[in-house]
């Protein structure tokens, strides 16, 4: 069976262009338009991606995490047959609460399907944006075979981190 990879994404950096108005990074793209910029995604395995927020890190509230963590519950049950089971799930979000959410997760969604966070430093409107590499490189641990059980991860910058040691 083709592994199957949920992208969650929640905004950030990875999902910023450079506004020509007030000269900042404003949230524009969507996970689809930032996973169809990636085709070597196809080849890891069928591509789900789900809207679930456009925002900046900093904006993530309590009740956001608690969302969030239900929504995973209920992608990862074992009993699911409204939708198919994923081999893994990858968080878009922001690097300033990254490590909070990556936290919350880990302590309130138990499952063994691997949950990878991750982001990007440099908006998707750079000259070099690192967020395309972070998700291909978060897509690959999402579905390794030795990554089911090893709780919430965070993949960034060509390293893989526990949540629970992340900063």
């Amino acid at each position: 069976r083709k592994p199957t990879i949920h992208v969650i994404a929640t905004g950030g950096t990875i999902a910023m262009r450079l506004d020509p108005v007030s000269g900042g990074p404003v949230p524009t793209l969507s996970g689809a338009d930032l996973v169809s910029g990636i085709p070597a995604l196809g080849a890891l395995g069928e591509i789900v991606v789900e809207e679930f927020a456009n925002i900046p890190s900093e904006q993530m509230q309590p009740h956001t995490w608690l969302q969030l963590a239900q929504r995973i519950r209920a992608l990862t049950a074992v009993d699911s047959t409204s939708e198919r089971r994923p081999t893994g799930i990858v968080i878009l979000h922001g690097t300033d609460t990254m490590e909070e959410t990556a936290f919350f997760l880990d302590v309130t969604v138990p499952t063994d399907v691997p949950i990878i966070l991750t982001g990007a430093m440099r908006a998707a409107s750079d000259p070099d944006p690192d967020g395309p590499g972070n998700l291909l490189d978060a897509a690959t641990v999402a579905i390794h075979a030795r990554s089911p059980g090893r709780g919430v991860l965070v993949v960034m910058n060509g390293n893989i981190q526990p949540a629970r040691r992340v900063t």
